[in-house]
């Protein structure tokens, strides 16, 4: 009877979204506000949900939202338009959630307390675990920005890349560590899914393995399954597949076209704030390793042509580039499982993977 009653607790903790028709967010916020709109805007990384973009009045000090979640969780974001007056997240699900929202002034942060809702606990948990003992790389990375603009010492930028490298490694330590020591909340499978990229296949299979059956019976995680599939294919030591696509005069370039060559496969975007803050390490990779025979192929996800254009002159980008001007509905991302950019790809003389978004610092034990 007690390993039964155990069952139907943890049943009920993992997966809240069964529990009833949708969610209610009923909230509670200073009637000073009385008048202004509240927004509530979620990210659906499993493509199963319908992305909430929503927005309500305040009126005696409270606001709603409703909705239907086809997922146990999403990500959501509950902001003032003044982002300085109040903005925070938390993780929707198929409850009744009671929310009380507390304004920042010029002395205290704004924040908010959410009641009846367990996700939002564990996402908090999870990122003073995860996130919070880190957040010194943000700074250091806008200063990487800053003296590369500048031309400022190399020495002085490499050193700094090299802490912002130290701290970022912690952090997937520290994600790796949370996804082990919780195999049954719902926050391992959420971030194991959705905000991970970058990390190896292997990592990621033996954690997903790690998960309770219930997590795994989940439908996001039938979805984690055909991305572990698609990482599978494109690690190193595979085959880099087949593609081809278009110039922006019309040419068309295939992969095999470099064959008996190292091609960085580079995914970006001209609208990509990060994918253009890589610029400058990458050009500084071209130079440094194009005469040993690396060649860079950008591939963009562009949707607009002129603006496409525009960066490549821009930004002097001169390497070959070619574009399906799909966004992410092309068919080349989905090949190589690019679901976050700026992502490269290294395949070498024989069309074999052998990096994958690898230190553009460091790209010389490749190149053999």
């Amino acid at each position: 009877m007690k390993t039964r009653t155990l069952f139907l607790l943890l049943l009920f903790r993992l997966m809240p979204a069964f529990s009833q028709a949708g969610f209610t967010i009923n909230g509670t916020i200073p009637d000073t506000l009385n008048g202004r709109k509240i927004y509530l805007y979620s990210i659906d990384y499993s493509g199963l949900n319908t992305v909430i973009r929503d927005s309500a009045i305040i009126a005696g000090g409270k606001f709603r939202f409703t909705g239907k979640l086809e997922t146990t969780g999403m990500l959501a974001s509950i902001y003032l338009n003044d982002i300085r007056v109040f903005f925070d997240q938390l993780i929707l699900e198929n409850r009744n959630i009671i929310a009380t929202v507390i304004p920042g002034t010029a002395s205290s942060r704004p924040g908010m307390i959410v009641k009846n809702n367990p996700l939002t606990g564990q996402y908090r948990d999870w990122r003073k675990t995860t996130s919070e003992p880190f957040v010194a790389q943000y700074p250091l990375m806008m200063r990487i920005d800053s003296l590369s603009n500048a031309k400022a010492d190399t020495s002085l930028i490499r050193a700094l890349e090299a802490e912002v490298k130290r701290i970022a490694a912690a952090q997937v330590r520290a994600e790796i560590s949370y996804i082990r020591q919780h195999p049954e909340d719902y926050i391992s499978l959420f971030w194991l899914c959705y905000a991970m990229p970058g990390k190896q296949y292997d990592t990621l299979m033996n954690l997903y393995k790690n998960l309770s059956p219930q997590l795994t019976a989940q439908p996001e995680a039938k979805k984690l399954e055909t991305r572990l599939a698609a990482m599978k294919a494109i690690r190193p030591g595979a085959m880099a597949p087949a593609f081809s696509a278009a110039t922006p005069t019309g040419k068309a370039i295939k992969l095999e076209d470099y064959s008996g060559k190292y091609v960085l496969l580079d995914f970006w975007a001209s609208w990509c704030g990060p994918c253009l803050a890589a610029i400058p390490r990458l050009k500084s990779a071209y130079e440094k390793y194009h005469p040993q025979g690396l060649e860079i192929l950008g591939i963009s996800l562009d949707e607009d042509k002129p603006k496409w254009e525009a960066a490549i002159a821009k930004y002097q980008l001169n390497w070959a580039h070619i574009s399906e001007l799909k966004g992410w509905k092309g068919a080349i991302s989905r090949q190589y499982d690019v679901h976050a950019i700026p992502a490269s790809i290294l395949p070498d003389k024989a069309g074999k993977i052998v990096a994958v978004n690898p230190d553009m610092n460091d790209l010389s034990s490749y190149l053999k």
